[in-house]
């Protein structure tokens, strides 16, 4: 597998500045994973990026198996499932702010939806859904909640249909080139339509507080690493327009919270999944075409 040393995602620039966070990837990464990677600080345009960067190859092997969300010990997540009850408390806040904006109803397309739990709880909100997901078992579960379902990836998608709204919910940290992802999400796009897009905030306290240990710093997967600033810098850059910050809260199941700050003790399974709102782990961003 071959790294390369990247260059800003926004920017291009390849100068940085003295902040930068130097992280070891987890056990369970692919054979060939560097021992270190530093999460760098573009000088120009502050966004904050993943150097190296792994290989399309590597990017591939996590997504596509089928244990990406359940029962890998690397990167992925031991038990995905186990987040129903958090998401439905997330989407059903985040779908009636928009319903409140008037942008549900119409056509949706999640990239990267899952298990499919954002496009269960819009279901009651949108008449036609879509998605697009690497993992094929995720894939077949999200797909009873999905007019149609598509295996693969945004750059593999080949379909001449466009739509009201496209969402990316914690996708954009994890794709190679943001601006290209945004590029192609915006020609899927009616004229007049809108993107919704999540990602971990990099201007959070919790990340200044924790630092290195901060979880969204999930090494090799995330890739991109965006603050207000930076995500509306890379929308603008994309040709997208009327770009705002909505409010996101977030939920997570209790054991995932314990898991974050290393405390690993048994607990009642309905207990683990209750979910506990955490403030300002993450933005949501709304953009026209």
């Amino acid at each position: 597998m071959n790294y390369s040393v990247r260059p800003c995602p926004l920017c291009a620039s390849t100068e940085t500045g003295t902040k930068f966070y130097s992280l070891r990837p987890p056990h369970g990464c692919p054979f060939g994973t560097p021992s270190r990677f530093r999460v760098l600080h573009c000088s120009g345009c502050g966004m904050w990026y993943l150097s190296p960067l792994p290989d399309q190859e590597m990017l591939l092997s996590i997504y596509s198996g089928n244990d990406y969300y359940s029962g890998r010990n690397g990167p992925g997540y031991t038990d995905y499932i186990s987040y129903a009850r958090a998401h439905a408390f997330t989407y059903g806040r985040l779908l009636r702010q928009l319903s409140r904006k008037g942008i549900t109803g119409g056509s949706l397309l999640e990239i990267g939806c899952g298990m499919g739990y954002f496009l269960k709880t819009a279901s009651k909100h949108f008449p036609y859904r879509a998605g697009i997901e690497m993992a094929e078992e995720a894939a077949n579960a999200a797909s009873r909640w999905a007019d149609e379902m598509t295996l693969g990836t945004l750059e593999t998608y080949k379909k001449d249909k466009r739509f009201d709204l496209v969402v990316a919910l914690q996708v954009i940290e994890h794709v190679p080139d943001p601006l290209a992802f945004l590029e192609r999400c915006r020609e899927l796009i009616k004229d007049g339509g809108h993107l919704l897009i999540t990602t971990p905030d990099m201007g959070s306290p919790l990340r200044r507080i924790l630092g290195a240990k901060w979880p969204s710093f999930k090494i090799p997967e995330h890739l991109n690493f965006f603050e207000r600033s930076t995500l509306a810098l890379a929308l603008k850059k994309s040709g997208f327009r009327h770009i705002e910050s909505i409010p996101l809260v977030e939920a997570f199941p209790f054991h995932a919270l314990l898991k974050a700050i290393g405390i690993y003790v048994p607990i009642p399974v309905k207990l683990g999944q209750i979910p506990i709102v955490v403030p300002r782990t993450s933005i949501a961003v709304l953009a026209e075409k």
